[in-house]
């Protein structure tokens, strides 16, 4: 038998809500789906996004945070498995960001081209 006493509640998630998504993640949602930009917090920073496969909205992200094309946006996903579906990674990088996942880490890796970017590659 394992202690799960460390394990997170899924009541406490801010996303799910014990399964339910949050109001305010359905309405980002829908303003990215539609081509707006919406803000979001991570473990580490507050984020502003888009649709990752809109070029509009990412060169929009580009322009309003005053990013160099050169530099990768992030690329915020559900899983590991969901990031599998838009990018390229090398074994080595699957196998950091499914132990490490999720928690305040950065993985750069290259992007699959369905992915609008100012780059070969994404975070």
């Amino acid at each position: 038998m394992t202690d799960d006493s460390d394990a997170p509640d899924a009541h406490d998630d801010p996303v799910t809500r014990g399964g339910r998504l949050d109001a305010d993640v359905r309405r980002a949602a829908a303003a990215a789906a539609d081509g707006d930009l919406v803000v979001y917090p991570t473990e580490t920073v507050y984020g502003l996004g888009g649709d990752a496969l809109d070029p509009d909205a990412v060169g929009r992200v580009f322009e309003l945070k005053g990013r160099d094309r050169g530099n990768p946006l992030s690329l915020g996903v559900a899983s590991v498995d969901a990031a599998l579906r838009y990018t390229r990674p090398t074994e080595l990088a699957v196998d950091f960001a499914r132990a490490f996942l999720p928690g305040p880490v950065t993985v750069v890796v290259e992007r699959d081209d369905a992915v609008a970017a100012g780059c070969e590659r994404v975070r």
